[in-house]
């Protein structure tokens, strides 16, 4: 598959994961809890000038922004190209640490906040898993 096919089906993932996510947000209390006291900007991008979105969690309000790239992300997920975003964007399990172990995909920011971050993830891969199936 073309470079230009990756690209799109890419952003598709992304809004569809942002969108999903902001309706999680609306109705799971589990996610609400965890977002209550959270102020956090997390970056996705594909390589540097691929696609990109981020979410900003403000005294827990989620909203995602989509074809943009925050200038100073909390945390960044940059994903090495459009087949590994796709890979790690359907939220099988395992599948992030998997690409970060393999090189794919590089996570920075403060430890802490990454930390905070891993549930927030697991309750969306937990929703996008229903998709899946």
């Amino acid at each position: 598959m073309s470079g230009f096919y990756y690209k799109v089906a890419t952003r598709i993932m992304m809004a569809i994961m942002s969108y999903a996510t902001e309706e999680i947000a609306k109705v799971d209390s589990d996610f609400q809890n965890l977002i209550k006291n959270e102020n956090l900007i997390v970056q996705w991008a594909v390589n540097k000038d691929g696609p990109a979105s981020y979410f900003k969690i403000e005294n827990g309000k989620f909203n995602a922004i989509r074809d943009q790239r925050h200038p100073k992300p909390d945390i960044m997920i940059l994903i090495k190209d459009g087949k590994t975003a796709i890979k790690v964007l359907r939220g099988s399990p395992g599948i992030l640490q998997e690409q970060v172990d393999a090189g794919n995909v590089t996570v920075s920011g403060d430890d802490e906040k990454i930390e905070q971050l891993r549930p927030i993830l697991e309750i969306i891969r937990t929703y996008l898993k229903d998709l899946r199936e």
